[in-house]
């Protein structure tokens, strides 16, 4: 067998030489999918985290804050798998430690653009909040809490 330098090669490690190009090319797919992976979920966790936490237990959150988390995460993550990657600290390059931030970032800015922003209607709020208020039997078991 003649290889592209004119030389006679053994075929036995064409073979082989073949073969682990096939595992460095899955390898390095494998690793692509892996980033395309951390980036998406980075991006949906550090975008919905907070605003649905926080929607969920503290009245006191508002559209605005919501939207705040929402396109903070977004550009954060779509510049993490952009070429604008390159200027990101080195911790904040590997997507899965750029998720982790915009999901904490997330959990900082909710509250406090919360606070600075216009509050919802306050019958909008108790109206959504009402259903914390009835009364449902549970097992002990399911629910472990102070005797009433």
């Amino acid at each position: 067998m003649r290889t592209a330098f004119g030389s006679d090669a053994d075929p036995n490690v064409s073979v082989n030489l073949k073969k682990e190009d096939n595992v460095k090319f899955f390898l390095d797919t494998a690793d692509l999918a892996e980033i395309e992976e951390a980036a998406s979920w980075g991006a949906l966790a550090g975008a919905f985290l907070a605003p649905f936490l926080y929607g969920l237990y503290w009245r006191g959150t508002t559209k605005i804050a919501c939207w705040a988390s929402f396109v903070f995460s977004t550009v954060v993550m779509l510049a993490d798998i952009s070429p604008v990657r390159a200027h990101f600290p080195a911790l904040l390059v590997s997507p899965i430690n750029c998720g982790a931030f915009c999901m904490i970032a997330g959990l900082i800015i909710v509250p406090v653009v919360s606070l600075f922003t216009a509050k919802p209607k306050k019958a909008l709020v108790d109206d959504a909040f009402s259903c914390y208020e009835e009364k449902v039997t549970v097992r002990k078991s399911q629910a472990l809490g102070d005797p009433q």
